[in-house]
């Protein structure tokens, strides 16, 4: 199951314009004649709405989740590339570990203030680089 949530991370903008081509060619395919094109209707339907709450999914995994090098950590931005373009590492989503300001709200890494409260952020010590 991991390996096909992972399939999805990498290929989630290529899911809409896929179901609405099953949906176009089965509906050409049928000619409107038959009771089969209701049939495939909520077929693609079902798939559609599966969609939408895997897309959910997708988007907090996103947010907890970070595609980074395992060899060097450096940070990759195209989960289609397997490989670091810096040392040849394998990439592989690791979980991000919740910060927080002084004032115990929760922050993103990228944040240098806090969005609720104000307060300046530690700065991060710079990643090593090999």
């Amino acid at each position: 199951m991991k390996k096909t949530f992972e399939f999805f991370v990498r290929h989630e903008e290529e899911g809409i314009p896929l179901l609405i081509l099953l949906f176009v060619v089965l509906t050409l395919a049928d000619n409107f004649t038959h009771i089969s094109t209701f049939i495939w209707l909520g077929v693609c339907t079902g798939l559609f709405l599966s969609y939408i709450f895997l897309e959910e999914e997708i988007h907090h995994f996103k947010e907890t989740h970070v595609w980074k090098c395992s060899s060097c950590g450096e940070q990759g931005w195209d989960p289609k590339e397997s490989f670091c373009y810096r040392c040849g590492g394998k990439m592989v989503w690791e979980k991000i570990t919740p910060e927080f300001c002084p004032n115990g709200h929760e922050v993103k890494p990228y944040h240098t203030f806090c969005p609720k409260c104000g307060a300046p952020l530690k700065p991060k010590s710079p990643t090593k680089k090999t």
